[in-house]
């Protein structure tokens, strides 16, 4: 019927492959979101915000440990380490954006 569903689950892009992959069941969000954040930080995706059932806006965080998922979805190449030692920002909303302008050191 061409509607958008607002889920749980979660998906792998390989851009190598240009191929989705579903993550185990075991790894679905706790709350259905669709328009969030996700970034990586120390081997842990966190997926932040975005709308909910009846497009509510969500101010709730969830996060997927990456060795558990790898344990389940193999790479078809490795992973830098570097990549799991920061938050990069890729796009924001403007709307409701929280600004801080201290720097915080985050403990490994």
């Amino acid at each position: 019927d061409g509607k958008a569903t607002i889920t749980t689950s979660s998906f792998i892009y390989d851009f190598v492959f240009d191929h989705w992959s579903s993550t185990p069941t075991s790894m679905n969000m706790i709350e259905p979101r669709w328009f969030c954040a996700a970034a990586m930080l120390d081997g842990k995706i966190f997926v932040a915000g975005g709308q909910g059932q009846g497009l509510n806006p969500l101010a709730s965080v969830e996060c997927i440990d990456v060795d558990a998922l790898l344990q389940c979805t193999p790479l078809h190449y490795p992973l830098p380490p570097e990549l799991f030692e920061r938050i990069i920002e890729i796009g924001k909303a403007e709307r409701d954006m929280v600004r801080s302008h201290k720097k915080q050191k985050i403990d490994k």
